[in-house]
Formats: C-alpha cells, structure tokens, sequence
C-alpha cells in the first residue's frame, strides 16, 4: 500500500500509534452498549425456553421420550421462535450493535434447528447414533447460546467481551437449516 498524501500518511501514523500504544481493546462504546442492553432485555425476558428445556430433560431422565420431543415443539422451540422474533425487532444503532444482533440471530436460528432435529430423534423412541449426535448438536447450541448471552451482556456492562466464540456466523454443519 502506498500513501502518497500528507494528510493520509498522519491519518496512517495516527492509526497505528493508538494501536501500538492502547493498553488493549478499547471498552464498548456508549451507543453499543445501549445496542447489548437493548438486546440482554429482550434475551432476560424468555424464561420459557429454559423452563421447556428442564422439562425435556427430567423427560428423557424419565425414559419418555415422545413426550420430551412434544415438549420441546410445543413449548420450547415456540418460545424459542418468539425469541429470535424479538431479537430481530430490536432496533440498533452501532456497528457493534450490529455484529452482536447479527450473532445472537445466527445462534437463535441454529438453536431452533438443532432443537428440532433432537425432537424428531427423540419421536422414533429408538436409541440411535442419530439421536446422540442430535443431542450432541442440540448441547452445543446451548452451549453457544450461552456464550452468546455472556458477550451480550458483557457488553451492556460497559466490559469487553470475552473472546469470539465459534457462534459467530459460522456456516451450517450438515443437516442444519438457518
């Protein structure tokens, strides 16, 4: 890259001095963190989801899994839905906003797929290499949208968030819809 101007060049040497001297990521910025309180409301509110989710547990503690799997299409992937609804409403300001909205949209919408794939595992009530791998995929997304959760309201705390993790617009593994 060449920079020929003068004023481009002290754009550049500044540039570069506040990179070689800032003692680390710079705090969320005052609009961006507006933007993760905005999106940790509309996360705080879906109690639902979870509670549905115990519920599919103890059920497949029980060694129930057809009802595990009606739970989860008729409490926790709608409340889930209603979730990703939400999030897409919410109206953002910053380009920071944007990258954690863009994320918590791809983690929900993962969420959903690998919840119904795990309820229709869970429907043929045989034990299968393709129920494991469905539960497998649907701790995953649970773990991710945890992870997810944590950035979002790092971030409304005015911290930096914690490092990137794998939710972030990744493409889908096979079988997975968006």
């Amino acid at each position: 890259m060449q920079v020929t101007s003068i004023p481009s060049r002290a754009l550049l040497l500044a540039a570069l001095l506040g990179v070689a001297c800032s003692s680390g990521p710079a705090a969320p910025s005052p609009g961006a963190r507006a933007d993760a309180r905005n999106l940790a409301r509309t996360l705080a509110s879906d109690s639902a989801t979870s509670t549905a989710l115990e519920r599919v547990d103890r059920m497949v503690g029980e060694q129930r899994p057809v009802a595990a799997a009606e739970q989860l299409r008729s409490h926790a992937i709608p409340a889930c839905e209603r979730t990703l609804r939400a999030i897409r409403a919410v109206a953002i300001t910053t380009a920071e906003g944007r990258v954690l909205k863009d994320m918590l949209l791809d983690t929900y919408a993962r969420r959903i797929a690998a919840m119904r794939a795990y309820a229709d595992q869970l429907a043929t009530t045989e034990e299968t290499i393709e129920l494991l791998e469905a539960l497998r995929a649907h701790r995953r997304r649970e773990e991710q949208t945890a992870r997810a959760m944590l950035e979002v309201e790092s971030t409304a705390r005015g911290e930096q968030p914690p490092p990137p993790t794998s939710t972030k617009l990744t493409p889908p593994r096979a079988g997975e819809t968006r």
